[in-house]
């Protein structure tokens, strides 16, 4: 999934979508900030990641589980939200119809 999503930003960036990673950590070894970079890095993510050690994005964006695709408009109104790894070609569709 995480591919799809530095696809999303090049190929809508210009259209005004902006891709941000929301790291939630489940576990504590996932708390350490060098061991995400270090992901991240590996990873080739090219996107703000924003790390959420407290749950407050969660908990503002209604998320239950892992992974979660949020769509916010430019208003902040959400419009759409995903769950689950499979869902790229119903974030697809939604993405064309908001861009």
């Amino acid at each position: 999934m995480i591919p799809r999503y530095g696809e999303w930003d090049q190929k809508w960036r210009d259209k005004g979508l902006t891709v941000i990673g929301v790291h939630t950590p489940e576990m504590a070894y996932e708390r350490d900030e060098a061991r995400l970079r270090a992901f991240v890095k590996k990873s080739g993510i090219a996107w703000r990641v924003a790390i959420d050690p407290d749950y407050a994005a969660w908990r503002r964006l209604g998320v239950e589980a892992w992974p979660t695709i949020v769509l916010i408009d430019r208003s902040g109104v959400i419009r759409a939200s995903f769950v689950g790894d499979d869902k790229s070609d119903e974030i697809d569709a939604a993405l064309r119809k908001l861009l």
